[in-house]
């Protein structure tokens, strides 16, 4: 299994068709957002707290995670879309 910073994960599909598409990946980060995603999901978000960006998405049900707290997540990556990576079947690592 992979481990990946946020960053690195967002910035390899930036560029293209990512290597890590359909993988199961670890990946850390920062907790900018955790509530529902706009399909109404269970979801934590990682990306820049001051800016509210977000670079991944990990639909994964309650974690008791808060906004600015690192974290690792376990999941599948689906691809990107809305401007983020979107991780499911996900699992706090």
């Amino acid at each position: 299994m992979l481990n990946l910073e946020e960053t690195a994960l967002y910035d390899s599909f930036s560029a293209g068709e990512s290597p890590y598409n359909d993988a199961i990946v670890t990946v850390t980060g920062t907790v900018s957002y955790v509530g529902p995603d706009s399909y109404g999901l269970p979801c934590v978000e990682f990306g820049d707290v001051a800016t509210g960006t977000a670079r991944v998405a990990c639909v994964i049900g309650d974690t008791g995670l808060a906004i600015g707290e690192r974290a690792a997540i376990i999941g599948h990556v689906e691809g990107f879309t809305q401007g983020m990576v979107v991780l499911k079947h996900c699992q706090l690592g």
